[in-house]
């Protein structure tokens, strides 16, 4: 197990984010089921596996998708808020399947989480505007069409990693994530909840049955460049769509402030109204020293 993950790490806001307080636990004996399956999970497929996590993880920009409609709203807050903290979202069955998949994914105490504890989900994207716009395009029609680009220094010790959409049609009950800082072979199809509840394979859509095969899967894209630190965050094309590799989404646990945790804003021209609110806005953003473009 990776023993360099110190868990008394705090957030920006001085406690350990309540959404993570069971998760080292959680996340190690996951970990240590699949490092004693050594019929399964072979040493030498997880430092492959392992390694190339990291390459991607340190070459990508951790983000988050807001829409321009509600850009001067977080402005106002100085924060960006989740949607139990709203009372609605666009997955399916709103907060409250929200709280099952923190409780799935994350081993959280939900029941004891304030709306403003649950995590932020975003995503791994390149540095690159005009490429994540288009690579990444699916996530505009879904959560908006300006990423928020975040500073590693506030966000990396306190963001989790998982491969593909966590979240959509009981996929939580096969994710069990892992730390974007150090990232280990947990965050692929996982076995830990559906060996009880969902027996034989994947809730939907064509993909790996077992973690073992998605892991191969994995590393023989990366072994044959296929996958690369360049082109990471078009994974869902590189897999054809296949499930559990849509892209590497990401978990910001503890509060998300914009004047403290943002590095760049893009803002994505989306309607007829996106110029004269980028107008609005970029003022503001200026003010607190966070770049602000209209892609």
């Amino acid at each position: 197990m990776n023993e360099a993950i110190d868990t008394s790490k705090k957030d920006a806001l001085g406690a350990l984010p309540p959404s993570l307080a069971r998760f080292q636990a959680f996340h190690d004996a996951y970990l240590g089921r699949i490092l004693a399956d050594t019929a399964h999970f072979d040493r030498r497929l997880l430092e492959v596996v392992r390694h190339f996590l990291k390459v991607f993880a340190d070459a990508g920009k951790p983000c988050i998708r807001v829409r321009e409609r509600d850009l001067s709203a977080i402005l106002d807050d100085d924060r960006v808020k989740e949607m139990v903290e709203l009372g609605h979202g666009t997955t399916n069955g709103g907060p409250t399947v929200r709280k099952d998949v923190v409780a799935a994914a994350f081993d959280a105490d939900v029941a004891n989480l304030a709306p403003d504890q649950f995590p932020k989900y975003g995503y791994l994207g390149p540095d690159s505007a005009m490429m994540d716009m288009v690579q990444c395009s699916d996530l505009g029609f879904h959560y908006g069409n300006v990423r928020f680009v975040l500073r590693r220094e506030t966000m990396a010790a306190r963001t989790t990693l998982c491969m593909g959409n966590g979240v959509n049609f009981g996929c939580f009950y096969f994710k069990v994530p892992t730390w974007l800082e150090h990232p280990e072979p947990t965050c692929f199809l996982s076995l830990p909840h559906h060996v009880d509840l969902m027996k034989g394979g994947v809730p939907m859509g064509k993909g790996p049955a077992h973690p073992e095969q998605a892991m191969t899967m994995f590393a023989v894209a990366c072994l044959k460049g296929m996958l690369t630190k360049e082109n990471f965050h078009s994974i869902g094309d590189v897999f054809e769509g296949a499930h559990g590799f849509e892209f590497f989404e990401l978990h910001y646990h503890g509060h998300l402030v914009v004047s403290r945790d943002v590095e760049r804003v893009d803002i994505c021209r989306w309607t007829d109204e996106t110029p004269e609110i980028f107008k609005a806005v970029k003022p503001r953003f200026d003010r607190l020293g966070i770049p602000c473009n209209l892609v």
